[in-house]
């Protein structure tokens, strides 16, 4: 016999006793052998459970939802802590395929959500859900989130032959642990979900962080050396943003020719929607 806690295995004759949370699924089986010419019947009564036949529907009663935070995102996968007290306290991971997952923006590490499944747990290890019904965030991040490069931030080599960009800032002898930010806003709607922004700058071996930020403070950005760079960010959700750009206020070692004011960075960064 299995629950969602482990294993429990039955001796002829004898009854088997466990604490069961009616959230949980419990999978009851027989195996045996017979050696004999003839059919053995074999009983197994089970006190105090409803048998229910399964459900593809996430509000079907069979269904159980609980919350997790995310620990690593792998491909196709979450790797997830339940929730403290959670009923299936033997899985303390659990692997959770990405599927019908609600929009909302890209989820990263830390983020708590909330997993609606159909009460089975695959016997790997970690254990892994067997069927997602949905998967939402349950709680909004304390503070604005920063989506630095990788998942819906990358670098890009080229930009299409047809790109026009469409406006931008221009910075010079911008001082470390100095920003600009762009006057105008940038609104993007529901079915505007990607920008291009490209960036020059002088003096090469200093790292600037550009990209683009809302009022909340939400930003999605790059930190990145070198006087050059392409960006595509993908996946924003609707709101207003302004272009930035700053001067971290670390800096590589100066060399003996170099004054403070040799950090100082001129360039400029210009945007571009993607079409519709």
């Amino acid at each position: 016999m299995e629950t969602g806690y482990t294993a429990v295995y039955l001796t002829q004759g004898m009854p088997a006793e466990f604490d069961a949370d009616k959230r949980i699924w419990l999978r009851v089986g027989v195996k045996a052998q017979n050696t004999t010419d003839e059919d053995i019947t074999a009983y197994l009564t089970v006190e105090n459970a409803e048998i229910r036949g399964r459900s593809s529907d996430e509000n079907s009663p069979d269904s159980i939802t609980f919350e997790a935070e995310i620990l690593e995102i792998r491909d196709g996968y979450f790797l997830v802590k339940p929730e403290a007290g959670w009923a299936i306290n033997s899985a303390a991971l659990l692997e959770v395929p990405m599927e019908n997952m609600e929009p909302s923006p890209a989820l990263q590490v830390g983020d708590v959500i909330e997993i609606t499944y159909d009460g089975r747990i695959l016997e790997t290890d970690p254990g892994r859900i067997h069927t997602v019904y949905r998967i939402r965030i349950a709680q909004e991040p304390v503070n604005p989130r920063a989506y630095e490069s990788g998942g819906n931030v990358r670098e890009r080599e080229n930009a299409p032959d047809d790109m026009e960009w469409q406006d931008g800032i221009s910075f010079s002898d911008l001082a470390p642990g100095g920003e600009i930010v762009s006057p105008f806003e940038i609104v993007m709607e529901e079915n505007d979900s990607s920008l291009w922004l490209s960036i020059t700058w002088a003096r090469n071996g200093q790292a600037l962080e550009y990209g683009i930020r809302s009022e909340d403070g939400t930003a999605f950005f790059q930190e990145k050396q070198g006087g050059a760079s392409l960006l595509l960010i993908e996946e924003i959700p609707a709101g207003t943003y302004r272009l930035y750009v700053k001067n971290p206020e670390t800096f590589n070692a100066l060399s003996a020719d170099e004054s403070a004011e040799s950090v100082n960075v001129t360039g400029a960064l210009v945007y571009s929607r993607v079409p519709r």
